[in-house]
């Protein structure tokens, strides 16, 4: 028994001592196989779990570093199974220049979410992690693929994007900004911007209004869209205020500026047809000033030799300056006609009863002429559709009579203007014949003062000038504004806007450009009359050009230059004592002025005398296609000199 119970605890004791041994030898090696599945739950091994705690923490932490010094985009091993990412769920971290940029979304889209952390491999025995796998070629080309969609997208709204409002079409133009105005009269609003169109509702004084639109010279303003009311008036009706600048307007700019307004037009159907307005062809001088708005714009080049040939002789010597057109040069003669001199010999002449003294105007294919007795005679070509111009004879279209003339004549569109010595303007219709008469309009200027001076002719204003000027309507003849301040107008006016000879200057839509007994020079807002600069000179200026940065006066010993934004004086030039004849003209920075001694080409910029040429002059030249007809002689035609 003894024996038994010896034997049995030894071999407890070696059982213990093997079990003991083989305990200690357990490392905490992870079990790639798992074992079947038992019914016991196994003990738990705190050590081991530390320890693979502390190397996952560490591979993380190793993973952050890199990631922050070399970010790079994770492939996506499967792209047909998780799709990309918005643009605003990617990570922010430092762009990758190898990466596309995306653009951001504005407005709309899903709130950010975070981007879930990649899954680590399993710590291997020595404590480093499993390297990461490297995605295929396919796999790189889906995932940037799936980039581009991305990108694609952010320009494409979805369900979850807010909605942009939808802009319903309107029948004019959507405006730069919208002003609100104050009615200074009770006025007429019209269909369209225009007389010519039917009146459409009426406007009461003070009442408050949104201008919507202009015309293109601003002379007009559409009234929209509030109270149902709808149409068109003169922008000098209206007083805006309190209107802020739109958007990318100069800092000092007015914000009840009407330039501010869009260009409009209007789909109505006017009366009569309105007049279009059609370019002079280069190297015509189809009117006294070249242009209706008297400008004085033309284009020349500087004389290389005064090389003078004869264009024919007129019986009588030439009693009123040369029109050209084409090659074509008509001048009235004091022999009592009309001679039409093409190259060096004479086209045609046509008798009149009386002398021309003023310079006859073209327009389309006929030329109208007024003689001193105050018959107004329209030429046609003799032949069927000719032109009066080339025709080898001409006949007479119409005649009428008005009063004898005091300027020579403008015309715009249908409407023909005769500045009579009466100090009445006459209006007729040159291409019709109303049952009343010929005469659309006349105005009545006052009677004392200096009389009536040529007309100039805007947009759809006429400025008269006489001991006040006035503006016009070209179509009905109705005072539209008349300026307090200037008394005594001693020059035509001179019309700069849009519509004619672009500027680049233009501080205001449209200018109009005026002097005054005594010397003063002004700069108004053609459109309103509102009072733009005002320029002392103390010489009598009786004729008035401009360009594009400068209004050039002329008068009684003198030309000057003067800046058209600030009316400062740029410099002068010593002419004859009689004054200028006609006015002068300006073209490729020249200036072109005739007096009783001569003609003399300066420098538009500095008025250094680049060119000159003595003869004795009594009447204005012109320019065409680069060439300069000088009236001059008692029985010689208009002369030549070739550049």
């Amino acid at each position: 028994m003894a024996l038994f119970l010896l034997v049995g605890l030894l071999v407890t004791i070696l059982f213990g001592r093997l079990l003991l041994e083989r305990r200690l030898s357990l490392a905490p090696t992870p079990t790639i196989t798992r074992p079947p599945a038992s019914t016991s739950t196994p003990t738990v091994d705190i050590r081991a779990t530390i320890v693979v705690a502390e190397i996952t923490t560490q591979a993380a932490y190793k993973i952050a570093q890199r990631s922050r010094i070399t970010p790079t985009r994770q492939a996506t091993l499967t792209p047909t199974a998780t799709p990309a990412l918005p643009e605003e769920s990617q990570p922010t971290d430092t762009p990758d220049p190898a990466r596309p940029v995306l653009l951001p979304v504005i407005g709309g889209g899903n709130p950010p979410t975070e981007t879930p952390p990649s899954a680590f491999t399993t710590p291997m025995p020595d404590g480093s992690s499993a390297p990461t796998p490297t995605p295929n070629p396919v796999e790189v080309t889906q995932t940037a693929e799936a980039g581009v969609t991305a990108t694609a997208l952010l320009f494409t709204p979805t369900s979850t994007d807010t909605p942009l409002p939808t802009v319903t079409p309107t029948p004019t133009p959507l405006p730069v900004s919208t002003q609100q105005a104050l009615t200074l009269a009770a006025i007429d609003l019209y269909a369209g911007p225009s007389v010519l169109y039917p009146t459409v509702n009426k406007l009461a004084t003070g009442l408050t209004v949104w201008l919507a639109g202009r015309s293109r010279s601003g002379e007009w303003v559409h009234v929209c869209c509030k109270d149902n009311i709808d149409g068109w008036a003169r922008r000098v009706h209206f007083k805006p205020f309190d209107n802020k600048l739109p958007i990318g307007a100069p800092t000092n700019a007015d914000g009840n500026d009407e330039r501010w307004l869009a260009v409009q037009e209007s789909s109505a159907t006017p009366r009569e047809p309105l007049p279009i307005r059609t370019a002079i062809p280069d190297g015509d001088f189809p009117l006294f000033r070249h242009d209706a708005a008297g400008t004085g714009q033309v284009s020349f080049n500087l004389p290389s030799s005064p090389a003078i040939e004869s264009s024919g002789g007129a019986g009588g010597g030439i009693s009123a300056s040369p029109i050209v057109v084409g090659s074509h040069i008509l001048v009235p003669s004091f022999d009592n006609h009309l001679y039409n001199f093409f190259g060096n010999s004479q086209h045609w002449r046509f008798q009149f009863n009386s002398l021309i003294q003023n310079a006859p105007a073209i327009q389309d294919s006929n030329i109208y002429v007024i003689d001193d007795s105050g018959l107004l005679t329209a030429l046609k070509g003799s032949g069927e559709g000719e032109s009066a111009i080339e025709s080898r004879s001409v006949a007479v279209d119409w005649q009428e009579q008005v009063s004898a003339p005091k300027a020579p004549l403008n015309i715009r569109g249908n409407l023909l203007f005769v500045t009579g010595s009466n100090n009445t303007l006459y209006a007729l219709e040159r291409l019709q014949r109303p049952p009343n008469g010929r005469t659309r309009w006349t105005f009545v200027a006052d009677s004392t003062g200096t009389g009536l001076q040529y007309p100039a002719i805007g947009d759809q204003l006429l400025y008269v000038g006489d001991t006040k000027l006035r503006a016009l309507d070209v179509y009905s003849g109705t005072v539209i504004w008349q300026d307090p301040v200037i008394s005594g107008v001693t020059a035509p006016p001179v019309y700069a806007g849009p519509l004619g000879n672009p500027t680049t200057s233009l501080y205001r839509l449209a200018e109009v450009y005026v002097a005054e007994t005594g010397g003063g020079i002004h700069a108004l807002d053609a459109n309103t009359g509102a009072p733009y600069w005002r320029t002392d000179t103390n010489y009598q200026i009786t004729a008035l050009a401009m360009d594009d940065t400068r209004v050039y006066a002329a008068g009684s010993g003198v030309l000057l230059a003067l800046d058209r934004q600030t009316g400062n004086q740029l410099w002068n030039y010593s002419i004859s004592a009689t004054g200028p004849l006609g006015g002068p003209l300006v073209g490729n920075d020249r200036i072109l002025v005739a007096d009783a001694n001569g003609i003399y080409i300066l420098d538009a910029r500095t008025g250094t005398r680049q060119w000159s040429l003595s003869r004795p002059m009594t009447l204005q030249p012109a320019v065409s296609n680069g060439l300069i007809y000088l009236p001059s002689g008692p029985d010689v035609s208009p002369v030549k000199i070739n550049n």
